[in-house]
Order: C-alpha cells, then sequence, then structure tokens
C-alpha cells in the first residue's frame, strides 16, 4: 500500500455533491454543468487536472459531483477558496433557474393521467417479440447482439464540440 505524506501535498481536494430538484430541465442541467466545468477552468487557484462535474440521479435530487484540486498546502486558504468556489455555484445555479434540492419527499395531489398507454403497449409488444424470437436481451446481451450494436450512439452529441472536433478528423 503507497504512503502518502500529506505535508509533501502541493493542493487540498474540494469534493462537492450539489442536489439540483428533479423538476430541472434537461437544458438546465447542461447549463449548469456547463458553466461548472467553466468556473473550476478559469479559477486561479484550481489546478486544471483533474476538474471534473459529473450528474448522476439520487434518491430526492439530480447530483453534481465536484471534483477539483486547489493548489495550496494552507488548510485556511483552502477552506477560503473553496467557500468562494460554493458561493459562485449557488450564483451559476440561481442564474440558471434551477434549484437546490432538499432531502425531502413530495406529496402531488391530483389526477394521474397515468403512463402512455400506446407507448407501453409498443414496449409490452417488442418484449413480447423478443422472447417469441428468443433474442430477450435479459439478463445479458449476446456477443453477436452487442456487437450489432455497439458504437451506434451519436457521441459525443451532433452539436457539441467534441462531435465537430471528432468530425473534423
Amino acid at each position: 500500500m503507497p504512503i502518502v505524506n500529506l505535508t509533501q501535498r502541493d493542493r487540498l481536494l474540494i469534493k462537492a455533491v450539489i442536489g439540483l430538484r428533479y423538476e430541472t430541465t434537461p437544458e438546465q442541467l447542461r447549463y449548469v454543468l456547463v458553466k461548472l466545468r467553466e468556473l473550476l477552468l478559469s479559477h486561479p487557484r484550481v489546478h486544471q487536472d483533474p476538474v471534473r462535474a459529473v450528474h448522476r440521479v439520487g434518491g430526492s435530487s439530480l447530483d453534481i459531483e465536484v471534483l477539483a484540486y486547489v493548489m495550496t498546502r494552507d488548510w485556511a486558504e483552502f477552506l477560503i477558496v473553496r467557500e468562494d468556489i460554493l458561493l459562485r455555484i449557488m450564483d451559476l445555479i440561481e442564474q440558471s433557474g434551477a434549484a437546490f434540492a432538499f432531502p425531502s419527499q413530495t406529496l402531488y395531489i391530483g389526477r394521474d393521467c397515468g403512463p402512455d398507454n400506446d407507448k407501453s403497449q409498443a414496449a409490452e409488444a417488442a418484449v413480447r417479440a423478443w422472447l417469441e424470437e428468443g433474442t430477450l436481451p435479459f439478463p445479458d446481451t449476446s456477443p453477436k447482439q452487442a456487437a450489432g450494436i455497439r458504437g451506434s450512439i451519436d457521441f459525443p452529441p451532433t452539436g457539441s464540440q467534441g462531435a465537430r472536433r471528432h468530425d473534423a478528423s
């Protein structure tokens, strides 16, 4: 096991999870992720590699995990930079129109229109067809099925900078 000498480190890790409400739209979430990455990359006290802002679905929120190293050995300075970054994150979330989630449960009172009947029937028909054909990809996808779909998703998505770089090569 490697031994880490804390007195020799030149940076300290900010690791924070920011929870957004489930009402956050995909566009708002993309905006927050882009602006959060810009914030971390532009901050003079944040080491540029690695800078991560990753998204996951949590129990009561859409979670953004922030990972970045602050270039300091001094704990007090680290706390000041972390505070600055967290306040700026609050600002950009407010600018996006999104809001922080609270660990809570929401009770909605109203008429539930239920799932889309046409889409439900189409999904059920697809599963029945897979069963009849013996091709149900559950609990695992066959190597032949995997080979047939491998790499077929447009990634990076069309319209993103990564897609332009990829298309140009």
